[in-house]
């Protein structure tokens, strides 16, 4: 409405309350209003006299959002900005904006709710992993003390690694659990891939113990630092291991790849279209197990859908939806082998 009144020249923007700005096909600012040209600054796209050019990386996320996918930017001090485009006359689009932070936040608030339940649900396994490895130490310390005073140095030692080795497999999985379990920054900042994938190694591994599945990490080496939410990233990742392997009825096989891209990412992908990001980081999570039904695919990502016992059927939903706020994308994507294969797109730090 405010677009079709703007073209037919029967409003103007200091008139409007709403956060809108007019630019041309290039990216050239000719009008915003008053709420928008805030919004704009506020987000560390200063704008000065008009006409005047929306800063590159914005302008570029704008371009290639559609009408049904809204271009989000991440601008200065953890603020980001939301935008929708609007087809006005022939050479000119209509801005309407928003700042998503907020709800960023009220994201991260929900996914760290959903990280607790995951932690309530792991914790029998967990305290199975603790209790073995500390009764094997306090039996080989007690072993030590009753015969302190006749053992060979080798013995010892052999002992002693025993001790070591089982209180760095706790240490492992106590700090795994508490790092997991930390609330955490909610803002999106410049982050490493590694860390957060051998966490949730470390997290997840009494469970795949437990289950005789196998959990493998196949990092390249030359990842790049990525611009996300860890608390995010991290749970997201946990939703989609987690949903492997309590649906294989198997023992599974797991991989978390994560590889540079540059250039467009083929392949089939739900929902469908173009993954908006020319480069990246693609981090997948494929498993061995039954898959995803062909028939069913379409309907992954709808809240309150799901195929499990018991469950909410918004994990994945809520992921996806806050990968999309940090500048990504999470996808189902077509796998050659059995099983399934889900993918997360993450813009490079330097990039952003």
């Amino acid at each position: 409405m405010i677009a079709a009144a703007y073209d037919e020249g029967t409003i103007a923007l200091d008139q409007v309350g709403a956060p809108v700005a007019v630019c041309t096909l290039a990216g050239i600012l000719v009008g915003a209003s008053p709420s928008g040209r805030a919004l704009l600054d506020d987000c560390g796209a200063t704008i000065g006299q008009l006409p005047h050019a929306l800063p590159d990386a914005l302008w570029s996320v704008i371009a290639e959002s559609t009408g049904d996918t809204p271009a989000i930017w991440h601008g200065e001090g953890g603020r980001s900005l939301g935008c929708s485009r609007h087809t006005l006359g022939t050479d000119h689009v209509l801005l309407t904006m928003r700042e998503i932070s907020e709800r960023q936040q009220d994201l991260t608030r929900r996914l760290h709710q959903q990280r607790l339940e995951t932690v309530g649900q792991l914790m029998t396994t967990i305290a199975h992993d603790i209790r073995t490895p500390l009764a094997a130490l306090l039996l080989e310390v007690e072993s030590v003390w009753e015969r302190r005073d006749r053992l060979q140095p080798i013995d010892l030692d052999r002992m002693l690694q025993s001790v070591r080795s089982a209180a760095n497999r706790l240490t492992t999985t106590v700090d795994s659990l508490l790092e997991y379990s930390r609330v955490g920054r909610t803002e999106v900042s410049t982050i490493g891939l590694r860390p957060i994938v051998e966490r949730i190694d470390g997290l997840l591994r009494p469970l795949f113990r437990e289950r005789d599945h196998q959990l493998r990490l196949d990092l390249s080496p030359d990842l790049p630092p990525v611009r996300a939410n860890g608390l995010i990233l991290e749970q997201a990742l946990v939703n989609l291991v987690v949903n492997a392997a309590e649906a294989a009825e198997r023992a599974l096989r797991v991989r978390i790849v994560a590889r540079r891209f540059d250039g467009e990412c083929g392949g089939t992908f739900v929902p469908a279209g173009r993954i908006l990001l020319d480069r990246g980081v693609q981090l997948q999570v494929i498993d061995d197990g039954p898959g995803v039904p062909a028939e069913l695919q379409t309907r992954v990502f709808d809240p309150f859908y799901t195929s499990k016992e018991g469950g909410t059927g918004l994990g994945l939903p809520m992921s996806r939806e806050a990968v999309v706020a940090c500048g990504g994308d999470l996808r189902l994507c077509e796998s050659p082998a059995p099983g399934a294969c889900f993918a997360l797109f993450l813009p490079i730090a330097e990039d952003s």
